[in-house]
């Protein structure tokens, strides 16, 4: 089951995040609690769901799957969108989880946010979410070269977008 994570899922939100990032810290930009610590979603969870929302994916009461969706900050950049922090727990990978909260994440941006553009950023090494985004149906539109420093290695994103 897909829905709209809220106050009350906090601790399951932030366990599979801070499991996300120790699984694939080379993902994100920031660390745990640096960017990630327990506020950060209470500032999601306080959001207009037209501003940012976090979907999650239950299965038998846990949390297994999580997505963000952040609309622009700017006046001039309302009408996009960025997609953070798709995250499949492993023992639910393979089997449409991240395509259903892709899927929904979209359906709900489009709807609430009223958007005609959606962002993604995706780590060129990781192969099968840049497979889930053009199966969904993203364009690659350039590269950030260096765009993360893992300890002594630099990584290259992957930029994508979809027009809804």
């Amino acid at each position: 089951m897909i829905k709209y994570l809220a106050s009350d899922d906090k601790d399951e939100y932030l366990d599979l995040l801070k499991d996300s990032l120790k699984m694939a810290p080379e993902s994100y930009a920031d660390t745990y609690p640096s960017r990630y610590g327990d506020n950060h979603f209470d500032k999601i969870a306080e959001s207009d769901i037209a501003e940012k929302f976090v979907l999650g994916f239950w299965e038998d009461e846990e949390l297994v799957g999580m997505i963000e969706f952040q609309r622009g900050e700017f006046t001039k950049t309302k009408h996009s969108g960025i997609i953070k922090n798709l995250f499949v727990h492993p023992g639910y990978r393979k089997k449409g989880v991240g395509k259903s909260l892709l899927f929904e994440c979209i359906k709900n941006a489009k709807v609430t946010s009223r958007i005609k553009l959606i962002y993604a950023g995706i780590i060129e090494n990781s192969n099968s979410a840049h497979e889930l985004f053009e199966k969904v149906g993203f364009h690659e539109y350039g590269i950030k070269p260096r765009a993360f420093k893992n300890e002594n290695e630099y990584l290259t994103e992957s930029l994508m977008y979809l027009e809804i």
